[in-house]
């Protein structure tokens, strides 16, 4: 066919006109235009990056579609992502890119100067500001929307992306009274530790990368990383702080008194890890705030900030599950909920297993002191929980109110069945531990000068057991109360930029009752004291204009009524730093505190918890007094560290019931003092992707009790060398790390000779005058981070407890057997247990 010219020009003049036509229906605008446009008329906001939306026309989606419909037309049209954080945010991202590198000048919104030290995150991406308040962060499209930034002394900030640029903006933070210490040395160990300038050591648990042999960032157990801390036993229920005995420790949760700290009876914390934002520990150069706790404080705190997103996690390992939410209920409240439960009831693990034989051996469940064929022993049932409850509430900027609730139990029941005349006849003996905490707090920030706080609380403790005894048809009731009910108010008083005075008055009340009830023959006795104690406090700060020189002086006075006694407590913490990678502190304290634990006897609460708290009564339990002091050199260039810390430390007022002894001292009870002399060492070099560190204590801790013979000689907690070497490796999602735990062994008395044996009981040589093998364990953990899917991350968590399978004996006794011999007991540590933890967060 042959087409003229007028035709094609026709047919060309159609064809133009019908493209015309449609473009004018369909036009085709920039992507960034048509995303201002939905923001306007949808009321919501997209955060992307400039990059992503650039040089990409389309056409307007239709006004009659749904958000989602919208969404979905917007991804088929672009390929690029479309993701809802919640029902108005909502990020844009390029599948194939996801990552940014975002950057920023932190400063103080009064005077403009820039925040050095500030913590920058997002998710589990975290970076610290400079000394220009300068930082870059790495963020994942994906994952990251919100960028939150805080620094002590400052109201945190959290600010919503809308827009990505790589341009470096201002960031102000306003300054809040609430005076917290500065970092002196970042990544103390391993990331997310920091040594503060006041002594303290700072766990950030979000940010706490893996340590060797645990897949879950555990509190009790993670501190134990650190030298001068350990466990003896290997529980968390018995930490010991440069030779201390762990009643002898101030354990807070969110601020409140904690006298119950393990679960599964001590071998996991009863602190669930996922809900605390952040640990203090001080092993010296306490606050003046703080009281009771001789030996060392852990001060366990929830986040304290009103969230404005969604935010849950739920994990599984093979000891338990947790569930954690963050839930907004408006711009102003929001609600913190965390649970745990056991799951042996559902399925039995080897690593319940190993943990059952260890908490449980040498105890009537697994021991039963009747041997008789007719006696039959089954169905152990052991469960344990706790619920943890968090409201916030920021009346104003200036107002904000808080309520914190603790709940945890451990409970175990056992089975004895006796064969009678062909019928079997069972009793079920058991224990119960729980704990209540409830505190409500209300903070005032009057003006940029002062704020003041009040603070109440109460602390329940209860360990209730019960034991049937069917061949001398006895029954064994058992109870230990504990209340301790309070109020602090204090208030900050900042003079000038180089000192603030921090004081308060705490009132606290302190009930304690024993019971103890017997049948067959019947005998009962109870129990109850109390105390009530007044207590004023001061710490002044001081900080020099180079910010050189910290020095925080502090004085506690109590005074408690029953008594009419004061005790005057003063404290110090001196930091000193030298030409930028040199420190030099001196710590000192005063301390005394009124509740101890006593073990009258090892088959007390059916040897599982076989020590009681008591209050003192000023004749035979005192109240026991410490004086510590320490010097310390720290030095830290080009990513290396190494801190060097010697002290001494005197405790007056132990009672010898309170400290273990299972020799000829088991069961006289006789007032004495303990006397430390200790260094700690840590040396850690970290690189890009690796992390090394090298840590060592050496300790001379001798008991001085009057009474014996002799008067001195070694602390049932005298571990004279501990070494510990770990590494960490991360590269990209992948964590692993390993670590060797080396100690000398722990000391024990033999007796004279093998028969050494005088009216039904053992005649022992000098206290204390043998020792353990040396203790030797390697560790090793994995941990490996991955998404399900773009509002899904996962982590799945391998590690085993003690690879060798090493036969670690933790502490000898004897007893003399149904055969009239002197039986030597050795309670073995744990073998080789493996771990896994899977966690999803959402």
């Amino acid at each position: 066919m042959i087409v003229n010219k007028s035709t094609f020009l026709y047919l060309l003049i159609v064809v133009f006109s019908f493209v015309t036509a449609i473009a004018q229906d369909k036009q085709l605008i920039p992507l960034e235009n048509v995303i201002k446009s939905l923001e306007k008329r949808l009321g919501i906001v997209f955060s992307y990056h400039d990059d992503n939306v650039k040089d990409i026309f389309i056409e307007v989606p239709d006004k009659n579609l749904t958000l989602t419909e919208v969404l979905a037309a917007l991804r088929n049209r672009t390929g690029l992502k479309f993701k809802k954080l919640n029902e108005r945010f909502i990020t844009v991202y390029n599948s194939r890119s996801t990552k940014i590198q975002i950057c920023g000048y932190i400063k103080d919104e009064e005077t403009k100067n820039p925040v050095v030290g500030a913590v920058v995150y997002s998710n589990d991406n975290y970076v610290i500001s400079n000394e220009l308040g300068h930082f870059e962060i790495s963020l994942d499209f994906k994952i990251d929307s919100v960028i939150t930034i805080q620094h002590v002394g400052y109201v945190p900030k959290q600010t919503v992306q809308t827009k990505w640029t790589n341009e470096c903006k201002d960031y102000y933070l306003i300054q809040e009274i609430v005076k917290l210490n500065e970092v002196v040395v970042n990544n103390y160990l391993t990331k997310g530790i920091n040594k503060m300038v006041d002594g303290s050591i700072q766990l950030n648990i979000p940010f706490i990368v893996i340590l060797p042999g645990l897949t879950e960032p555990d509190v009790l157990y993670t501190i134990q990383a650190l030298p001068g801390i350990l466990s003896i036993d290997e529980t968390v229920s018995n930490i010991n702080i440069r030779g201390g005995t762990n009643d002898q420790n101030l354990i807070l949760w969110d601020g409140v008194r904690v006298y119950q700290s393990g679960h599964f009876f001590g071998l996991i914390s009863a602190i669930n890890p996922y809900f605390v934002e952040q640990t203090t520990l001080i092993k010296n150069g306490t606050s003046a705030y703080f009281g009771d706790g001789v030996s060392g404080t852990i001060d366990t705190r929830i986040d304290d900030r009103v969230i404005k997103n969604f935010q849950s996690s739920a994990g599984l390992n093979l000891i338990n599950a947790d569930v954690e939410l963050k839930i907004p209920l408006t711009n102003k409240i929001s609600v913190l909920v965390g649970a745990r439960r056991s799951i042996s009831d559902i399925i039995v693990t080897p690593t319940y297993k190993q943990y059952f034989n260890r908490a449980f051996r040498d105890t009537e469940i697994t021991n039963p002191s009747n041997t008789i064929d007719s006696i039959l022993k089954s169905n152990e049932n052991f469960k344990f929980y706790d619920i943890n409850l968090k409201f916030l509430y920021d009346i104003s900027r200036r107002d904000k109110i808080r309520m914190s609730l603790f709940n945890f139990s451990n409970s175990i029941d056992y089975e004895e069945s006796e064969l009678v005349n062909n019928s079997v006849e069972t009793k079920i003996s058991g224990l119960n531990q729980t704990s209540l905490i409830l505190n409500l707090s209300y903070n005032r920030l009057w003006n940029k000068k002062l704020k003041t706080s009040a603070f109440s609380y109460v602390s329940q403790y209860k360990l209730n057991a019960l034991n049937f005894d069917i061949l001398k048809a006895q029954r064994l009731i058992q109870e230990n109360d504990v209340v301790d009910f309070g109020f602090k108010i204090s208030s900050r008083y900042v003079l000038n930029s180089n000192f603030d005075i921090f004081s308060g008055y705490q009132f606290s009340v302190i009930t304690i009752t024993n019971i103890q009830n017997i049948t067959n023959p019947y005998f009962e006795i109870t129990l109850k004291n109390a105390l009530t104690a007044h207590t004023l406090f001061f710490d002044g700060n001081l900080i020099s204009n180079t910010k050189k020189i910290n020095l925080r002086f502090g004085l506690r006075a109590n005074y408690f009524e029953k008594f009419g006694r004061f005790l005057f407590e003063p404290r110090l913490a001196y930091n000193h730093k030298f030409l930028n990678v040199l420190s030099f502190e001196i710590l000192a304290e005063a301390k005394s505190q009124t509740t101890t634990q006593i073990i009258d006897s090892q088959d007390d609460f059916l040897g599982l918890e076989n020590r009681r708290w008591i209050l003192s009564n000023e004749d035979d339990i005192p109240v026991i007094q410490s004086a510590q002091l320490s010097f310390g050199v720290h030095y830290q260039k080009n990513d290396l560290l190494v801190t060097l810390e010697g002290y001494y430390k005197r405790v007056n007022g132990i009672i010898s019931s309170s400290q273990g002894f299972q020799n000829q001292h088991e069961f006289i009870r006789s007032t004495g003092s303990y006397n430390v002399y200790g260094m700690d060492v840590l040396i850690n070099k970290r690189f890009s992707n690796a992390n090394i560190w090298v840590s060592y204590s050496y300790a001379e801790n001798t008991f001085f009790f009057k009474e014996f013979i002799p008067s001195t000689f070694p602390n049932n907690l005298d571990i004279t060398h501990t070494l510990t070497l770990g590494t960490s490796y991360n590269i990209k999602h992948l964590e692993l790390s390993t670590g060797i735990n080396y100690r000398t062994g722990k000391p024990f008395t033999k007796p004279l000779n093998i028969n050494s044996i005088v009216d039904n009981h053992i005649i022992y040589n000098s206290p204390n005058s043998s020792r353990i093998d040396p203790y030797l364990r390697l560790d090793l953990s994995v941990k490996y981070r991955f998404s399900l899917s773009n509002n899904v991350e996962t982590l799945i968590g391998i590690s085993v407890w003690n690879v060798l399978n090493k036969k670690n004996i933790v502490n000898v006794h004897y007893h003399i057997n149904e055969a009239d011999e002197i039986e030597q007991i050795n309670q073995e540590a744990l073998g080789i247990v493996p771990k896994l933890n899977i966690r999803v967060i959402f």
